[in-house]
């Protein structure tokens, strides 16, 4: 949505008002159908030196169903001319899962997309809400989710097609080549505090979450009067350890358990770890001295796992 010289503007007055590393990662999210070689050239010169981009599949009627604006050969073009213009650090999406899809489409898509030389990709699988486009769909009988069997062996291909290419699965939607994770996605796994700059966006301080009101009019003015319409909540114990639980598992740095006892107490690791000792028996987790990972099979049912080892209540 935004012209060139408006990032530009942006980028500006972040350098004005903040220290930013020149080491730093600086990612722009694009679409296949808004770019080019100039509008490449334009982010380098004004900083930017990561790009996400959202090619989603490799089948024309699966950006189809998906409402993508863009084609096949787009996703071809900018991808060439991103390399070309010099961001080697680019990272792409994609979703699996899709209904009538299968293993064979999705490897296709997997073969396609290997042919370029991203270093990081996120994939994804369909999820389809109630009140949306697809869950009045699939509630009125005009879609139908592919079945869980067909499902988990599209993720078993993803997991073995980026591990023979040399990407390591660091996060359950998440790969990359080796120190070519996202800063920025880690940042939210590890709980690091973290920023949120315009309407809806979220920040963390490591003890509260904030979210801005999403209305843009309503923002902007109330920033000029020297106020951030937002809404805030403290984060107790119990959340924190949640939170830290659910995405540190999702990670291949998993549970550090001296971390958890000195962020928590010995009562939440003992909790912890009596509430793991199942999912360690059966190999759906594995320890390796302090830390606590999900194994393969355990990553096709991280979220069962999840859910019977939050703690619920006040």
């Amino acid at each position: 949505m935004l012209q060139t010289e408006e990032l530009k503007q942006i980028y500006e007055a972040l350098y004005q008002h903040f220290n930013i590393s020149e080491e730093s990662e600086r990612t722009i999210e694009c679409n296949p159908d808004d770019v080019s070689p100039d509008f490449f050239k334009a982010l380098k010169s004004i900083g930017f030196n990561r790009l996400s981009l959202g090619i989603q599949s490799f089948h024309e009627d699966e950006l189809e169903f998906l409402e993508r604006r863009h084609d096949i050969a787009q996703n071809d073009r900018a991808l060439r001319w991103a390399f070309e213009q010099g961001f080697q650090n680019t990272s792409i999406d994609l979703i699996y899962g899709l209904p009538g899809s299968s293993p064979d489409k999705w490897k296709i898509t997997l073969e396609k997309a290997f042919q370029y030389s991203f270093n990081h990709l996120s994939a994804y699988h369909l999820t389809i809400e109630l009140n949306t486009v697809f869950g009045k769909k699939l509630s009125q009988g005009e879609l139908q989710e592919v079945s869980e069997e067909n499902s988990l062996e599209q993720f078993r291909l993803l997991m073995d097609y980026a591990r023979h290419k040399g990407f390591e699965h660091y996060e359950l939607s998440s790969f990359s080549l080796p120190g070519c994770y996202s800063r920025h996605n880690t940042a939210y796994w590890m709980q690091k505090p973290y920023l949120g700059l315009g309407p809806s966006a979220h920040s963390y301080d490591g003890r509260t979450r904030q979210w801005n009101v999403s209305n843009v009019k309503l923002y902007n003015e109330s920033v000029m009067n020297g106020k951030i319409p937002c809404k805030k909540e403290t984060l107790t114990t119990r959340d924190h350890f949640n939170e830290y639980l659910i995405t540190r598992l999702r990670t291949q740095w998993g549970v550090d358990l001296d971390e958890m006892e000195q962020k928590f107490g010995k009562n939440y690791k003992n909790y912890f770890l009596e509430a793991s000792r199942y999912f360690l028996d059966n190999h759906y987790l594995q320890q390796d001295g302090c830390q606590i990972t999900l194994t393969r099979d355990g990553k096709f049912i991280s979220d069962a796992i999840f859910r019977e080892m939050v703690l619920s209540g006040d």
